[in-house]
């Protein structure tokens, strides 16, 4: 079955994870984001703050309407970065800051419960480079699995499915992903 993936990738040119990536989910309908390629700003601006939680007027710039629509439409989401002091890099925290946010990821019903809204997400992949060992990222409580994974996935279905590509220094990408993305 063909998927609709957003692919969002925050790597630098000499790091290259994203063409195994792509490569691995070729079969699928890939929509992807290249966030140091279109210079997607980090911060929210200070009218974006003050409308965060006034829906739909919360996305004004242009790049988080298109990127929440992306978001909106697809079947699974895909994130390609390398860790940054055991988390994710921050240019893509920008983008989750600025683009899943409330009317897009989660809502609030009338009590102010907090309702995911992504329940049409049948997966979430994150792919990484890490310079840390396997218990160096226990220590550090792998910022990347946590922020990605478990987060996101709280605003998607119960059955949603996560695939996390951890690859050390030296590590082949296209082996990794390609195994990895095999079953979706």
């Amino acid at each position: 079955m063909t998927m609709k993936i957003f692919l969002v990738s925050a790597t630098q040119a000499d790091d290259d994870l994203v063409t195994p990536t792509l490569d691995a989910l070729a079969r699928h309908d890939i929509e992807h984001l290249d966030l140091e390629a279109t210079d997607f700003r980090l911060a929210m601006s200070t009218e974006e703050r003050r409308a965060y939680h006034d829906p739909p007027r919360n996305l004004m710039a242009d790049e988080t309407v298109t990127a929440a629509e992306h978001v909106r439409t697809s079947d699974a989401l895909v994130f390609v970065a390398p860790m940054v002091a055991a988390t994710v890099p921050a240019r893509l925290k920008g983008f989750l800051d600025r683009v899943l946010i409330e009317g897009v990821a989660f809502n609030f019903d009338d009590e102010g419960v907090f309702r995911p809204a992504m329940g049409h997400i049948q997966r979430v992949g994150l792919v990484t480079r890490t310079p840390h060992s396997r218990r160096e990222l226990l220590a550090l409580r792998d910022g990347a699995h946590r922020t990605i994974l478990r987060s996101i996935r709280l605003n998607c279905g119960y059955t949603t499915r996560a695939t996390h590509v951890r690859l050390q220094a030296g590590d082949d990408a296209r082996t990794a992903t390609a195994k990895a993305f095999r079953s979706w």
